[in-house]
């Protein structure tokens, strides 16, 4: 889960279909259960939101759900904490596990810095973290109708691949597992989607609750293809593998003492 900083989910009403597709109960739950070790006992879920994985960890392990948003924690049935990902008002070393799903990509790089040094700093042991697996982050970028800017979507900063994982994370954790999950999903050539923005001006159709981060327009029609998008999404499917949407990454802290 995230918090994105975006009005939007300040409101009640996006927590209650988050997982309107099923893959976070059906897929990335079951996943991430058999990828906790044995001796943990406390976790610290780090951007929680609605607590739709949170709420499962608590029922095995003594879990604490931070998040920004008000509404989403109204949903979470277990300890929670507002605060952001940056500062997070805990003890050093407090918890066994500190847990992550589907939040750094929603951090600037200053964010992100900041938050995977607390990350580093609760975990006494071991640091969970599942993102979006090389996201091509233009695929979900689209133009607000009223004043042209060109965002993402989903509010993406960040794509990631296991080298940067273990790049954040490696001078005080060590790797000790990785995996691939999720849907397979159609990955898309840098070359053929300048092509569909930049002649075509064909962006991506925004999702429910998109809000321009500019000038905040929340009203965007459906813009249906044409001749060069058609044509570039069809090379794409030729030329393009299709890949799983999420990696998992666990690590563990180098100095722990196992005595």
């Amino acid at each position: 889960m995230s918090t994105k900083t975006n009005e939007h989910f300040s409101e009640d009403t996006i927590w209650y279909d988050y997982d309107s597709s099923g893959s976070i109960t059906e897929k990335k739950i079951p996943w991430v259960l058999q990828n906790i070790p044995e001796d943990t006992s406390s976790i610290l879920d780090i951007g929680c939101g609605n607590g739709i994985i949170t709420n499962e960890l608590s029922k095995s392990f003594k879990t604490t759900g931070a998040d920004m948003s008000d509404a989403a924690l109204k949903q979470v049935n277990c300890p929670t904490i507002n605060c952001s990902s940056e500062s997070i008002p805990v003890e050093s070393e407090s918890f066994d596990m500190v847990f992550s799903s589907q939040l750094l990509e929603h951090l600037n790089n200053e964010q992100l810095e900041a938050s995977v040094k607390e990350f580093k700093r609760i975990a006494s042991r071991y640091i969970l973290i599942t993102v979006p697996h090389k996201e091509f982050l233009k695929f979900c970028e689209t133009k607000c109708p009223k004043c042209n800017a060109v965002f993402n979507t989903n509010g993406h900063y960040q794509s990631f691949d296991l080298l940067r994982i273990k790049e954040l994370f490696s001078d005080d954790f060590e790797l000790i597992k990785h995996s691939l999950g999720g849907s397979l999903h159609q990955q898309y050539n840098p070359f053929l989607m300048d092509i569909r923005q930049n002649l075509g001006n064909r962006y991506y159709n925004p999702v429910k609750y998109t809000m321009c981060p500019n000038c905040k327009n929340d009203d965007f029609p459906l813009v249906k293809g044409n001749l060069i998008s058609k044509i570039c999404n069809g090379l794409n499917r030729i030329v393009s593998p299709r890949a799983n949407y999420w990696i998992l990454t666990l690590f563990e802290r180098r100095n722990h003492d196992n005595t």
